[in-house]
């Protein structure tokens, strides 16, 4: 008697298993989803302590998001030399320790990037070869204080931020990159909705939570990237 399986039962073993499949998969999905929302979540909860200890050492005004000198840049999330900054995209380094932020909160190499950054969008281009940093600063709050601003439960202090890049090589028109971008404001297209369609942010009260996209301002460059602009009144 013949111990091989016949069409059918083969079939129906296919059956099951494209079942199977189908259901494991979205559930896999969304457990990554979740996963990387925890660490999102715990790296705004950080830069937002680091933001607080900034403001009360210095009368609570918010910090630049960039200073320039001879030597290099100091950016709210870290230094950049200047011989650094004319080496190709990729291969230079930051400093994560020494930008304004740095000091505070035993300094912003203990904050994890957010998985779900490099899942999003089919192409990834880095900027630096020790990491990536996918968080962006409002920066139309640098230089004003803390006192002017209206509502701090809706105010965004920082934003899971990207850009689609198609001016700096391998990307170009015809192959648009997703990359990180640092600051997110009325004028870019650099905040992030990669989470179902939202982007995670860190409000002035400490808070963190959900923002949906300024309607009709989704980079269709690279349409599942996610990336748009968010609300002005969650900005000014």
């Amino acid at each position: 008697m013949s111990k091989a399986f016949t069409l059918v039962e083969l079939l129906v073993v296919i059956a099951v298993v494209a079942i199977l499949t189908a259901v494991a998969l979205p559930v896999y999905e969304e457990v990554q989803i979740s996963s990387s929302r925890v660490v999102a979540v715990s790296a705004l909860r950080q830069l937002s302590m680091a933001g607080t200890m900034y403001l009360a050492d210095h009368r609570h005004v918010y910090w630049p998001f960039r200073n320039d000198d001879a030597a290099g840049t100091t950016y709210w999330f870290g230094y950049e030399t200047a011989a650094d900054a004319s080496l190709p995209e990729g291969s230079r380094t930051i400093d994560y320790t020494r930008g304004a932020l740095g000091p505070y909160n035993g300094g912003l190499h203990d904050v994890h990037p957010d998985p779900q950054f490099i899942r999003m969008g089919p192409t990834f281009k880095p900027k630096f070869k020790n990491g990536y940093f996918p968080y962006g600063y409002n920066d139309l709050l640098q230089g004003k204080p803390d006192v002017a601003i209206a509502d701090h439960t809706q105010r965004v202090v920082f934003a899971t931020s990207a850009q689609v890049n198609t001016f700096q090589a391998p990307a170009s028109a015809a192959h648009p990159m997703l990359e990180e971008f640092y600051l997110v404001d009325t004028a870019n297209v650099t905040a992030s909705f990669r989470y179902h369609g939202q982007a995670l942010c860190a409000f002035a009260d400490g808070s963190t939570g959900f923002v949906s996209p300024q309607p009709n301002t989704l980079d269709g460059r690279l349409p599942n990237s996610g990336v748009g602009k968010l609300p002005t009144e969650n900005l000014k």
